[in-house]
């Protein structure tokens, strides 16, 4: 295990290291000479790891790590790949894997372990795949007849527990989460899996987002679909000052699903200092065809469909009261899975959002096609496959006038300096422009993070994110929103994982770069 420094950032999601201070560092991985000549082992969430590290083990420290960084960095993401003689075919898949990085003096310890989930118990008891997870179809439990297989099914209660997208605290808690409304809590020492909360049983949501936004007081707010009746999405507040079973939690805000049972697909959404943004995107699922996959054991994206004729509706919500502000800022359709960071700028919201031309790019994960679009970029060849422009990804910036002064259909609504976005009304709508802040190209800006304690809803100059090379290895990018240039950082048989900041103590400025 190698450490690099890149300026002044550290690698995993912010609020996992737990330490007072923080810095940018990347967890990087070298390659073997055997390792380089297969292409699925550059492939990080492809690899599969068999046998757990329960103990902790000293890694090998290239670079400086600043005496001052202390602390757990934890880790989840898909680990387990492969089970008995079944395979996960999907990025998003595997079953989840806590890592922890202890930090002290420069050195590293490292550890992790699978996470008890009910969906690893009987994967693992059964020696394959019962468990559909994303995009990979689990052998339904033969021991369950069809009459009571239908009925799970149909009230939402067989969605994995696999918890293997992100962590985040609840109080002084830490939890594992995936989209499921099933949330794990773990012990940060020793990363043993504790008990499960079902958030479903204590507001209306049957999905909620991984990516929850944590107010610097510990208010957590997260966005869930509700699927009974004519459907909902529902912004849910976590308050963990309040007594209760579980930290109190209640529905802010409820927005109507416009097409009744072809919801929006969502993985995050944007946040600022007083207002919760929605992008209900044209990647949508079906809700009959939800009940059918899992009545017949079928992953979750077997429900996908791209609908671009309904395109991107920004809802604005007022965190305060809960009111919709509006429901009328249109864009033509993208998709996203990552937000980087929305804020307030003299009337306007600004939104900046990693973006996909269209639904392509969840069949683009599945593992068969990263594997020969990989190959085909290694040898120069990315254009002859399926998938090459479906990986594209670019970082936008879309710009919400909340003035709207002019009437006048033709006229330019964003006022602010320094924007090329744009914003015209339509009829009663307002149609927005967005202004590029990267290239479109493969993999330019993905798993964006900022200065989150710091700047997170609020205006910033800084993302970092992984990008690709045009041999598809994983290299880092700082962006300077402000100016729209980039810096990359790559070193020949390495592969970062996505970066993290951590700012250090009594740091200056947002990226606590020194004065030069």
């Amino acid at each position: 295990m190698n450490l690099t420094n890149m300026g002044r950032p550290l690698t995993s999601l912010h609020h996992h290291l737990r330490c007072p201070q923080s810095c940018i560092i990347t967890l990087v991985r070298g390659l073997t000479t055997m390792e380089k000549l297969s292409v699925a082992t550059t492939i990080p969430h492809l690899r599969s790891c068999n046998e757990e590290c329960a103990e902790p083990v000293e890694a090998k420290v290239k670079g400086t790590i600043p005496k001052w960084v202390k602390g757990y960095l934890l880790r989840n993401g898909p680990g387990l790949r492969e089970i008995g003689e079944d395979r996960f075919q999907h990025l998003f898949d595997g079953m989840a894997l806590l890592h922890q990085f202890e930090i002290e003096d420069g050195r590293i310890h490292y550890r992790n372990k699978f996470l008890r989930s009910e969906a690893y118990a009987k994967n693992m008891k059964a020696n394959r795949i019962v468990v559909s997870d994303f995009g990979t179809r689990g052998c339904p439990d033969p021991c369950k007849n069809i009459l009571s297989r239908y009925m799970s099914y149909y009230s939402f209660q067989s969605f994995t527990d696999n918890d293997a997208v992100s962590i985040y605290p609840i109080g002084d808690q830490l939890y594992a989460s995936t989209e499921s409304t099933c949330i794990r809590r773990i012990n940060p020492t020793n990363l043993d899996s504790l008990e499960s909360v079902d958030m479903n049983k204590f507001v209306a949501v049957n999905t909620q987002t991984a990516h929850p936004h944590i107010e610097r007081d510990g208010i957590v707010y997260n966005l869930g679909s509700n699927f009974s009746g004519k459907g909902s999405y529902n912004l849910v507040k976590i308050d963990p000052h309040k007594k209760a079973d579980f930290p109190n939690a209640e529905i802010l805000c409820s927005l109507p699903v416009r097409q009744r049972y072809y919801p929006s697909y969502y993985h995050s959404f944007c946040f600022t200092e007083n207002y919760v943004i929605f992008v209900e995107q044209a990647l949508v699922f079906s809700i009959p065809q939800i009940l059918l996959s899992h009545f017949l054991g079928r992953p979750f994206c077997d429900s996908f469909s791209w609908r671009p004729e309904y395109r991107n509706r920004f809802n604005v919500i007022c965190k305060k009261t809960g009111e919709l502000i509006s429901d009328k800022f249109i864009s033509e359709p993208f998709a996203f899975f990552h937000t980087i960071n929305a804020y307030e700028d003299d009337g306007h919201i600004v939104c900046d959002i990693c973006c996909y031309r269209d639904g392509t790019i969840v069949n683009a994960l599945f593992a068969e096609s990263v594997i020969e679009v990989q190959q085909k970029a290694m040898e120069g060849k990315i254009h002859e496959t399926k998938y090459g422009q479906s990986l594209q990804s670019q970082a936008r910036r879309y710009v919400i006038p909340m003035h709207n002064q002019s009437p006048k259909s033709g006229d330019n609504l964003i006022g602010l300096k320094n924007s090329q976005a744009k914003a015209y009304k339509k009829g009663d709508e307002v149609h927005l422009d967005f202004e590029p802040l990267t290239p479109m190209a493969t993999n330019a800006s993905e798993m964006p993070q900022i200065n989150y304690h710091g700047n997170n809803g609020r205006k910033y100059s800084y993302f970092y994110s992984l990008t690709r090379r045009d041999d598809y290895l994983a290299q880092l990018m700082k962006c300077d929103v402000t100016n729209r240039t980039s810096k990359i950082w790559s070193e020949e048989h390495c592969l970062p994982s996505e970066p993290i900041f951590v700012p250090r103590p009594n740091a200056t400025s947002e990226d606590d770069a020194p004065s030069t």
